[in-house]
């Protein structure tokens, strides 16, 4: 065989590269639709609103997602086993956090540079983190690391290449990274990986499968995805050779660096596998469990982000990666469709990122761009919450006139201190409530977000029914109100009578608080708070609407609810509703 590199020279080859961004849409019931999966299976949103959901992980019944946009992990719930997740909270927050990985009463985590490990208590919320490690290569365009526990009790840390397809400076750069789980005795256990973000180590036999992202610009159909075997010691061909002894075109880099592209590629282990070009593996995962039918069993999932620099596009699916007598067989399509039109007007609603396994071997798959996680089963659907469409803002939950008249305090001027994302909630005035009233409850929502539809901003309930809702609502699971504000804005103070909102006390002269008996809610970034206006720079300006419920009971939430869980508790128990609209754009 002649390999390609000591064939006579041919004339250079013209690449032709397109640059194809499919338009982002909201998942709404009607696209979900049209999804297509093998006969018997089912997918069901489990939870919306979540911010930017990356990697996820499963452990001790609890799922943990990386937002890479609020630097953080949330923690998710479904507490009454309806199969929709109905808590939300923040458990840890850090600078580049992405990749999250358990063993024992651990959670390790990892950024760019550093790595931490944090104590999971009992409930599933975790500890203060100690880093472990600072001084992980810079990250350059692949910053998203991810990291595992082996089989072994080693942590492995997938560090992405610098570039495109260069020369590191840094051997620790396009590798992966195996060191003990304090963080000590570190070094290269495979390198020429220029962006694995998923791995996984195959049931029975032990070896470790990773799914690399191809080299960009190289045309249409290269560089393939591929799935790569990664051994101890092993070079998989980045940045010279590529596929199975492709030469890169910047191969003659090779020689001024020492190498000769003939050694590189004798040097270098080729893929077992390989898939459409620019699909954009992320997590991969084999399957363990025992609800899908047997044939599953040993095979693999992995999630396609889905292509930028293709023609047309490709990705935007769930792949099974087959597998024979322990053997990589094909890598196929399993769930497709989030692609639309992909050879007219490309359109998408899902960027699929996230994957794991609940314990009772369903699957979740974490869409990152429009913030929802889907589980997947197989067998009788058991779908929760099917008419819910959570793409819609502030659901109609009464049956007649809304007949709360809702009025919004200082909001939206750029310079006011409640239009920082963070800050300070405003106050918001309420009519008369309706005869009966024993409690209320509030969101806040933005459905101008580019993507994520609406945004969750701010959720409370079991409020008392006041007249006013006071401005600078504290960052506390149930908040206790400082009233002083309020009546010195020459509010008229009253005493409390049952069922009017009047709860203000009868002198202005000392400072008053207030236990109105509030919970709140997690809001998309997973902070049990009031999360202020966020619209991106140069967003025309988005409304911000805040919905009052008034109800019938209190309904009993823990801290930390979530949008759905809060419709579903009202449903049949409001009694009035009204809104009111603010509007925040930030300046270029």
């Amino acid at each position: 065989m002649i390999l390609p590199f000591l064939q006579e020279p041919q004339p250079p080859k013209t690449i032709e590269a397109h640059v194809v961004r499919p338009a982002s849409l909201a998942p709404t019931p009607a696209l979900l639709s049209t999804l297509r999966m093998p006969e018997g299976f089912h997918l069901a949103r489990w939870a919306d609103g979540v911010a930017n959901p990356r990697i996820l992980k499963v452990y001790r019944g609890a799922v943990y997602a990386t937002q890479r946009t609020a630097m953080n992990v949330v923690m998710l719930k479904d507490t009454d086993g309806d199969g929709v997740a109905d808590t939300q909270r923040e458990v840890a927050s850090g600078t580049d956090l992405h990749g999250i990985a358990f063993r024992g009463d651990w959670a390790y985590m990892v950024g760019i540079r550093k790595v931490w490990r944090a104590k999971v208590r009992p409930d599933g919320t975790l500890g203060p983190k100690e880093e472990l490690m600072h001084d992980l290569p810079d990250a350059g365009q692949h910053p998203n690391r991810t990291i595992e526990v082996g089989p072994d009790g080693r942590l492995y840390i997938s560090c992405g290449s610098t570039a495109n397809d260069a020369v590191e400076h840094n051997p620790y750069n396009a590798t992966m990274v195996v060191c003990d789980l304090d963080g000590k005795r570190r070094a290269i256990f495979a390198s020429g990986l220029r962006n694995t973000i998923g791995y996984d180590w195959q049931p029975g036999t032990g070896l470790l499968y990773g799914w690399d992202q191809g080299i960009d610009w190289l045309g249409d159909d290269e560089q393939r995805e591929e799935v790569n075997v990664i051994g101890k010691g092993y070079r998989y061909g980045w940045p010279f050779v590529y596929e199975n002894g492709k030469p890169d075109q910047n191969a003659h880099l090779a020689t001024e660096k020492g190498y000769t592209i003939e050694g590189w590629l004798a040097e270098s282990k080729g893929p077992v596998l390989t898939y459409t070009a620019h699909a954009a593996g992320m997590q991969m995962r084999f399957y363990r469990g025992a609800m899908f039918p047997k044939a599953y069993r040993g095979d693999a999932f992995a999630t396609m982000h889905g292509s930028w620099n293709r023609k047309p596009p490709s990705g935007y699916e769930l792949v099974r990666i087959r597998f024979a007598n322990g053997r990589a067989q094909s890598v196929e399509p399993f769930l497709t469709g989030f692609l639309q039109d992909p050879q007219g007007e490309p359109k998408q609603f899902g960027r699929l990122c996230g994957l794991a396994e609940m314990p009772d071997g369903s699957l979740l798959i974490g869409d990152d761009e429009h913030g929802t996680i889907y589980r997947l089963t197989y067998g009788p659907s058991k779908a929760a919450l099917q008419d819910l469409d959570t793409s819609k803002l502030s659901p109609d939950l009464v049956n007649g006139p809304k007949n709360l008249t809702v009025r919004l305090g200082a909001f939206g001027t750029p310079n006011s201190e409640y239009a920082v994302g963070s800050s300070k909630s405003p106050s918001l005035a309420i009519s008369a409530y309706p005869k009966g009233t024993k409690a209320i409850a509030l969101a806040m929502e933005d459905p101008d977000a580019p993507s994520i539809k609406p945004v969750i901003h701010w959720l409370m309930a079991d409020l008392r029914p006041l007249r006013t809702v006071p401005a600078n609502v504290p960052k506390t699971d149930r908040p206790i109100f400082d009233l002083t504000p309020l009546l010195r804005e020459n509010l008229r103070p009253r005493r409390a009578k049952e069922n009017t909102g009047d709860e203000f006390p009868d002198s202005t002269s000392a400072h008053f608080v207030m236990d109105a008996g509030g919970v709140q809610g997690g809001n998309s970034q997973g902070t049990v708070a009031y999360y202020g206006p966020k619209p991106p720079v140069g967003d025309k300006p988005h409304r911000y609407v805040f919905t009052v419920y008034a109800l019938d009971r209190t309904l009993g939430l823990k801290p930390g609810f979530n949008r759905t869980a809060l419709i579903k508790a009202m449903r049949g128990h409001v009694l009035g509703q009204g809104s009111a609209t603010g509007t925040y754009a930030k300046a270029p």
